[in-house]
């Protein structure tokens, strides 16, 4: 199924919702072939909205500039953290701190088991035992979320809607961080894709971002 396209979902979303996120509303921007220009009115939304923030935190004059990438990768960053948390938030509701064994595939409580281990020979100070659910998923990779909540996807639909449309969205952001933080130059078509994906996520995730 294809990923709905920016210029047909954009416009059913409230424009101060659209404002919160730094999303141009010239709707012309909107069209995928127009991606370019999109990106560049929107990296100065959102370069304003950060020199806002640090203005009112100082009172010196801030000017703060990002790259396309740069921009594209922290959000990604927020998104892990934010997708982290909701993962933490809907196990401690539904099973308490003990649903780690109870919602987390072993394949991935095994791998994270190794990767604890090897710290632990390095620094026996380490005990996970002792860590809250959060530190633990903090220890997965990007990549092993979307497998932690299909185990059960009842506790996420209500943010989501089908999981095949998140999954979807998720692999859009996903191919951008893999490219990233393998250095490699994201393609115009690539980049397209991982804002398709991130806008949608970040609408989900939108209610539920604690301020």
């Amino acid at each position: 199924m294809a990923a709905t396209a920016p210029d047909i979902y954009l416009p059913t979303i409230a424009e101060e919702r659209l404002r919160a996120q730094s999303i141009p509303l010239n709707q012309t921007l909107w069209p995928l072939d127009q991606f370019e220009a999109f990106a560049l009115e929107r990296r100065k939304l959102l370069a304003d909205a950060i020199n806002h923030l640090l203005q009112s935190l100082s009172d010196k004059p801030a000017m703060w500039t990002l790259g396309d990438t740069r921009m594209l990768e922290l959000r990604i960053d927020d998104l892990e953290r934010n997708i982290r948390q909701l993962i933490g938030d809907r196990i401690v509701e539904a099973f308490g701190e003990n649903g780690w064994e109870r919602c987390v595939p072993k394949r991935i409580r095994s791998s994270i088991e190794n990767r604890h281990q090897k710290q632990v020979a390095v620094r026996p100070y380490l005990n996970i035992d002792n860590d809250t659910l959060i530190t633990q998923l903090s220890m997965c990779q990007f990549s092993d979320y979307p497998q932690i909540m299909q185990a059960d996807w009842s506790l996420y639909e209500d943010v989501f809607g089908k999981s095949e449309h998140f999954q979807q969205h998720y692999e859009f952001a996903t191919n951008a961080r893999n490219a990233i933080k393998h250095h490699r130059e994201l393609s115009r078509s690539e980049m397209a894709a991982a804002e398709a994906g991130l806008l949608w996520l970040e609408e989900c995730l939108q209610p539920l971002v604690k301020e």
